[in-house]
C-alpha cells in the first residue's frame, strides 16, 4: 500500500479532506508524530521518505527539486560505486 508525507508547504485543508474522504489511506504530514519534525532540512525528509517507504507530496517548486537530484545523483553514484568494488573484488579473486 502506498503512503504519503505531506510537507509544511502542502495546505493543511488538503490533508484534512483526503484523510476525511478516503479513511483508508496513509497520509502523514511533517511534524506529526514518527515523523520528521518541522524545519527538517529537505535532504533530510527525502531520507527519512525512501528509509520509510513513503511518497513525498509537497509544493515545494524551488528547493526539493535541486535537492531531489542531489539525492538520485547520490544513489546512483554508491550503486556504481558498489558494482564497480564488487566487480574489481571479482576480478582479483578469479586471479587468484
Amino acid at each position: 500500500m502506498l503512503k504519503y508525507l505531506m510537507d509544511e508547504n502542502v495546505n493543511p485543508v488538503y490533508i484534512n479532506q483526503l484523510r476525511r474522504r478516503k479513511p483508508d489511506l496513509i497520509i502523514r504530514a511533517i511534524g506529526e508524530p514518527d515523523t520528521p519534525l518541522k524545519g527538517t532540512l529537505d535532504p533530510e525528509i527525502i531520507i527519512w521518505c525512501e528509509a520509510y517507504n513513503f511518497l513525498l507530496i509537497t509544493n515545494n517548486r524551488t528547493s526539493m527539486p535541486v535537492h531531489l537530484v542531489d539525492h538520485i545523483i547520490q544513489v546512483i553514484m554508491c550503486r556504481v560505486f558498489l558494482y564497480s568494488t564488487r566487480t574489481w573484488v571479482l576480478v582479483r579473486q578469479l586471479r587468484n
